[in-house]
Parts: structure tokens; C-alpha cells; sequence
């Protein structure tokens, strides 16, 4: 009886679940019960905290490689390099000429962790026909709605 009153405790739990997520090497919160929040460390916490271990395990190895793969994954030149290497941005680009790095580092705003989408949105921008199109398009609307 017991068994089966632990197994619906934690059913109970899971659907109360209530998360909230802030992207980027920020914490999660992740709170099942609205008095026992848990914390989940940052990526850079993570980090620090694998290295600055003294007896680190072969798996602490594993976790520390993973951690730095995540946050390596998150820098700008990384996704500068994605985004250029897809097989679609091309055809983002239209005929606009590929940007150079230091052109994107340029027009990106500055985060402290960047994804692939926003390298896209970002390349998007460079294709001039594309944005001269989007504002003709606006100015047209706002015309015929005076």
C-alpha cells in the first residue's frame, strides 16, 4: 500500500510543476512546490566548480567537457561559424554577399551567450533587397490606411 501511495505522491508533484526558464548561462528555477524552489546552477558555475575540484573522477572529466562544449557553443564566433556553414544561408542571404566576421560581430548586439537563431535573424538583415522590400511593404500599409 505503501508503494502505491509514493507512486501517485509523485504524479502529484510532476503535474504541479511549474518552471521558469531564462535562456542563456542565467539559473533555472524549477520549483515543484512553491516552498521548496530548486536552483540549477549556471553553466560557468558549473564549470568553476568542476575545476576548482580536487579529486576529479573520470566522469567529473566528462561533465567539465561537456559544460565547456555548451558554453563554447554559445560564444559568437562559434555561431558565426554554424551560420556560415548551413546549407540555407545562401538563400537568406539572397544576393547579398556574405558577411565577414567582424561585419556580424558589428551588427550583433552584445549578449553574454548567443544562439544559432539569432545568427540567422541576424543574416537575414544583411540581405538588402530583402529589407528594402519589408519597408516599401510598410510605407505602402501606412499609405493606404491615411
Amino acid at each position: 500500500m505503501k508503494k502505491a501511495e509514493a507512486k501517485t505522491q509523485v504524479k502529484k508533484v510532476a503535474t504541479k510543476k511549474e518552471t521558469t526558464k531564462k535562456l542563456g548561462l542565467e539559473n533555472i528555477i524549477v520549483s515543484n512546490d512553491a516552498k521548496k524552489p530548486i536552483v540549477r546552477k549556471t553553466l560557468n558555475e558549473k564549470q568553476t566548480e568542476l575545476l576548482n575540484k580536487e579529486n576529479k573522477s573520470i566522469f567529473d572529466f566528462v561533465k567539465l567537457a561537456n559544460v565547456t562544449d555548451k558554453i563554447e557553443n554559445k560564444t559568437l564566433s562559434k555561431v558565426y561559424k554554424n551560420v556560415i556553414a548551413n546549407e540555407y544561408s545562401k538563400t537568406i542571404l539572397g544576393t547579398s554577399k556574405m558577411p565577414t566576421f567582424k561585419e556580424f560581430a558589428e551588427k550583433m548586439k552584445v549578449k553574454n551567450a548567443y544562439s544559432n537563431w539569432d545568427g540567422y535573424l541576424l543574416l537575414s538583415k544583411f540581405n538588402v533587397k530583402n529589407e528594402t522590400a519589408k519597408k516599401v511593404a510598410r510605407q505602402n500599409k501606412a499609405t493606404k490606411q491615411k
